[in-house]
């Protein structure tokens, strides 16, 4: 009978097994944060770096992401609740604190929380509250932002216009109709500017490493923008299908923000494909130089083929965005109708020379 009351005495009541749970239930999500803020400078190897810890499809990260925000608000929520607890047990005099005060003629509030009592109580019990009232409202505030979202916006992409046989294994040969490669067509007695100014000419303004060279095609040596056509052709089809409106609005030049949820792109004409025959005239020996790479009337399905990138710009206090490959997409007639204008070329009395 001793022992039962003497372990009945040892087990907290009133407030103390209040505290006690408190105590308890706080300890779980502190060890659980504290293992993930050392994961997190095992991850990053600074404390001040930020930890991505997921990486999905964007609707995924953002319903994540509001479910550990919920998460997030109920253990803030659990945490003001208790510092409130405690600083309430704090405000709370003893009843040795009551007898001191009535003997000075001085009195406590009872049963509710009293600045009055606060002001009256031990230097140690005085700073504690204190503590908790100075961090209980910015662990709530602040802890809401310990997890964001990232927006993570790519600038790069690879544009193919092709026929809709090229989506289903249809014969195309490098570089495309506009034969663009490191040389280019042009008589001795033009120059670079003048070329540059021809008008419905597609060019590719990116460095010569990214375009296929002649000499590349010739030999059969796969360069990393012909491995990327030869994988557009292959997977292309399995790609999402946008409307031209989408499409437009994504890739073309002042309503393009970024790619976030897509890259590559194939912007399919509505025509059977081309012979090089139909489109240039070249010199004899010209004809000869490129019948090894594109024959003369081999049918292809791949029409142009380029390396894109997207940059931000601020134009008089507003944002913009641009693009390099702007071209294909600038004759856009409405949802449903979408030019890419093309023209046969005479270079039959122009030299293929090095850029």
């Amino acid at each position: 009978m001793l022992d039962r009351k003497l372990s009945q005495q040892r087990i907290p009541t009133g407030w103390r097994r209040a505290a006690l749970v408190n105590i308890g239930l706080l300890t779980i999500p502190l060890l659980l944060l504290v293992g993930l803020l050392a994961a997190s400078i095992s991850a990053t190897g600074d404390v001040r770096q930020s930890w991505k810890f997921y990486t999905a499809e964007c609707s995924r990260t953002t319903a994540a992401d509001v479910f550990l925000h919920l998460l997030i608000n109920g253990l803030s929520t659990a945490i003001l609740a208790s510092s409130n607890f405690f600083m309430q047990v704090l405000n709370a005099p003893t009843r040795n604190d009551i007898n001191v005060a009535h003997s000075k003629g001085q009195w406590f509030d009872i049963g509710i929380s009293s600045l009055h009592n606060i002001f009256r109580l031990s230097c140690f019990k005085q700073l504690a509250w204190l503590y908790l009232l100075l961090t209980s409202i910015p662990i709530h505030i602040l802890f809401n932002s310990s997890i964001f979202e990232i927006d993570s916006r790519m600038d790069d992409f690879h544009i193919t216009i092709a026929t809709p046989s090229f989506l289903n294994g249809g014969p195309y040969s490098l570089p495309g109709a506009g034969l663009m490669t490191d040389i280019l067509p042009f008589s001795s007695e033009w120059n670079q500017s003048k070329l540059w100014n021809i008008p419905n000419i597609y060019r590719d303004p990116s460095p010569l490493s990214d375009q296929l060279t002649f000499a590349a095609l010739l030999d059969g040596n796969n360069s990393a923008l012909a491995v990327n056509i030869s994988q557009t052709a292959i997977y292309a089809s399995t790609w999402e299908r946008l409307d031209p409106a989408a499409c437009h609005a994504i890739y073309s030049n002042g309503t393009c923000s970024g790619l976030r949820e897509y890259r590559n792109v194939v912007v399919v004409a509505d025509s059977p494909g081309w012979k090089r025959s139909d489109i240039w005239e070249m010199s004899t020996l010209d004809d000869e130089l490129w019948e090894p790479i594109v024959p003369r009337d081999g049918e292809n399905t791949l029409w142009h083929s380029q390396q894109c990138t997207m940059r931000g710009l601020v134009s008089a206090g507003l944002p913009e965005c641009t693009t390099t490959c702007g071209n294909p997409f600038a004759q856009f007639k409405g949802n449903y109708t979408w030019l890419v204008g093309f023209s046969k070329h005479d270079r039959t009395m122009a030299n293929w020379a090095t850029q």
